[in-house]
């Protein structure tokens, strides 16, 4: 499951965040869990699907599945044979 964030850039000046949302509505629980690996990523928008001028970044939040455990190495192929023509 992916976590989406959209925040908005703020007009506002001062010590304030750059971007912000104030009206975040989660559709379902989430829970981050010490020790797991995520991947966060995020991107910049300056329009919606629609055509609608934005200025907002998107951060995308989800649990990577890529196996960290190294993997068994595959077998070499059989060793050329030196006694093998080689064409140059």
């Amino acid at each position: 499951m992916a976590i989406w964030l959209n925040l908005f850039r703020q007009e506002e000046d001062g010590n304030k965040p750059l971007y912000s949302n104030n009206k975040v509505t989660v559709e379902q629980d989430f829970t981050l869990k010490a020790g797991t690996n995520y991947q966060v990523a995020l991107w910049k928008k300056t329009e919606t699907a629609t055509g609608k001028q934005v200025d907002m970044v998107s951060i995308k939040v989800e649990e990577n599945t890529f196996n960290f455990e190294a993997k068994e190495t595959p077998p070499l192929k059989e060793p050329i044979n030196k006694t093998d023509d080689i064409p140059f």
